[in-house]
């Protein structure tokens, strides 16, 4: 019996690498590549036979701290966008309404609506 834990992938590895790249300011394959220990084309064909690749890893997870700024916290838009390496607030609004269908600012505005229903 394993006891219920569920084995690693090599995509959640890589998805903690980017969160900690996030964090020092620097999300390019290269840095994550060189923090895993392996090549570039390395790590691409690794995530490709899980099924995924670095930047949609990337965008999952820049998505998904995006949400948790914009619900957690009155940070500025340009904050979370800078936070999350993007070049531009244009580029991190354009790229969270490919996730969400809407912009980050009508996104946090139709999540406080329903914190207080």
């Amino acid at each position: 019996m394993t006891g219920g834990r569920t084995k690693e992938t090599f995509s959640d590895r890589t998805t903690a690498v980017v969160i900690k790249n996030i964090e020092k300011g620097d999300i390019g394959i290269e840095q994550a590549a060189k923090a895993l220990g392996i090549s570039r084309t390395h790590l691409q064909r690794k995530l490709s036979k899980e099924g995924t690749s670095y930047q949609e890893l990337t965008d999952r997870v820049r998505y998904d701290l995006a949400c948790r700024y914009l619900n957690d916290t009155e940070m500025p838009l340009t904050s979370i966008s800078s936070i999350l390496c993007y070049s531009e607030l244009a580029a991190f609004s354009r790229a969270f309404k490919r996730k969400s269908g809407m912009s980050p600012s009508v996104w946090r505005s139709s999540n406080e609506k329903q914190a207080h229903l």
